[in-house]
């Protein structure tokens, strides 16, 4: 039998009232179930409209300033954050390689794992490593290698220096990208350091590695984000990314928009590694593959979410395939959205 997190009935009762979209926020809570499809992962989760807004007192301000101070380790709502970034960014990317042929156009933007370490023992504090080194880099390569979107991370090693794990939205050749690193390097004679010891200014300070396949993104999240650090802390800020990253959002459909065959797949295929709690129900499986062959519409509205969030990342306008493409703007513009909603089976 379905787990409880299934059970239509709440929900089918959001859609049912007639008053819903005049819901006072001080009425009687509706609690319906809602979808969240990722990369990797399927999670049903309960939302509630209608609870009373209360506001937000001194105390609770003044204690959410302090929460907020870092304290060396990722936290989990840190780590699902970095988790959810990497998740959209890949599934945008991947979207629209995989449809860019029905407009004619080729795509350049393939992710790639990246890792920055010293050449030398750290004498700078962690702060100036980030604000000075990792700054410098990360400006460098959007000028020379048109890296527009990355997520980068602190971690500490074992001989207690700093060192940084980057998801970049290009790959760059390795020499290339090593150069340049070391190039910074020199400005603080990390470089001169490393000389000093090894006779040579030819370190081996980077590595970068493209992401093909989704079970490589999620090995890595798992490896570099879920983790603590097992050494020292870091000092300030542990992660950051692009700005336009933190509006991305998963594709989110009501429960009722799922087919009996995907919801059976979830439940009883072995292959799907399930988590059942009380407030939501975790699937881990490759999405995309399992969409295409068992619902075909939320494929559909999987690849369009995704496509939209990349012609938002990238200001590629043509591409975005909201319905006011279609009814609104130039020529271009709507036939190039209306031929993608064409494509794709929403409109017909």
């Amino acid at each position: 039998m379905k787990n409880s997190i299934f059970n239509l009935s709440d929900s089918i009762g959001l859609y049912l009232h007639k008053d819903y979209n005049n819901l006072s926020r001080t009425s009687t809570p509706i609690n319906y179930r809602l979808i969240s499809l990722n990369p990797s992962s399927v999670v049903v989760y309960s939302q509630s409209e209608g609870y009373p807004v209360r506001p937000i007192e001194r105390k609770t301000i003044e204690k959410m300033k302090k929460s907020k101070k870092f304290k060396g380790n990722l936290s989990d709502t840190s780590k699902r954050k970095v988790q959810s970034i990497a998740n959209n960014l890949f599934s945008s990317i991947l979207s629209f390689n995989s449809n860019c042929n029905i407009i004619g156009e080729s795509s350049s933007n393939y992710l790639s794992f990246a890792t920055l370490t010293l050449s030398a023992t750290q004498y700078h504090s962690d702060e100036e490593i980030k604000r000075n080194l990792l700054n410098d880099f990360l400006i460098q390569i959007k000028r020379k290698f048109q890296v527009e979107h990355y997520i980068w991370i602190a971690e500490s090693q074992k001989n207690g220096n700093i060192h940084f794990h980057l998801i970049l939205d290009r790959y760059i050749n390795w020499k290339s990208f090593r150069n340049l690193w070391n190039k910074i390097q020199s400005k603080y004679l990390y470089i001169d350091l490393f000389e000093l010891k090894n006779g040579h200014r030819n370190p081996n300070s980077t590595d970068i590695k493209a992401i093909k396949f989704i079970n490589m993104l999620g090995a890595y999240l798992t490896k570099y984000v879920s983790k603590d650090s097992k050494y020292r802390k870091i000092i300030g800020r542990l992660w950051s990314c692009s700005r336009k990253l933190r509006f991305l959002k998963a594709l989110t459909v009501h429960v009722t928009d799922i087919t009996d065959k995907l919801s059976d797949h979830l439940h009883r295929n072995n292959k799907v590694y399930r988590f059942y709690d009380d407030y939501f129900a975790y699937f881990s499986l490759d999405v995309l593959p399992i969409l295409k062959k068992l619902d075909v519409l939320l494929y559909n509205k999987y690849i369009l979410h995704n496509i939209y969030n990349y012609s938002y990342l990238y200001d590629n306008i043509k591409y975005c395939p909201k319905p006011s493409c279609i009814l609104s703007g130039n020529e271009k513009r709507k036939k190039s959205a209306k031929y993608i909603y064409d494509y794709l089976g929403i409109y017909s």
